[in-house]
């Protein structure tokens, strides 16, 4: 568990840094075997808070979804939280930094 900070960069590494961590975590203690056929899930429950538009949870929800799309992250957003398989998708050991321009295309 971790607290976001106000700063969305650093929620996004966050959150970023926790899934890495929960999948080395499951890795460490035989749970998962890389390159296994086998597809086991793990779901984590990320706050993000009130889902109303321009709010810092609308926001954050928003970049979280487009990341985990794009990472193939599985996940469902439950009100004002994303339930998340933290197995699943594209994950890298030492992800690139991330920049809110780059989550917005821009």
């Amino acid at each position: 568990s971790f607290e976001m900070s106000c700063n969305l960069e650093d929620t996004i590494v966050q959150v970023k840094l926790f899934l890495e961590n929960v999948r080395q975590l499951v890795m460490e203690r035989g749970l998962l075997v890389e390159g296994s056929t086998e597809q086991p899930s793990l779901i984590v429950t990320l706050v993000v808070g009130e889902s109303e538009d321009g709010s810092p949870g609308a926001i954050l929800r928003m970049v979280l979804q487009k990341i985990f799309r794009n990472r193939g992250i599985q996940f469902m957003d439950n009100g004002e939280s994303l339930l998340v398989d933290a197995l699943s998708g594209i994950h890298e050991k030492y992800p690139p930094p991330v920049t809110v321009a780059d989550e917005h295309g821009g």
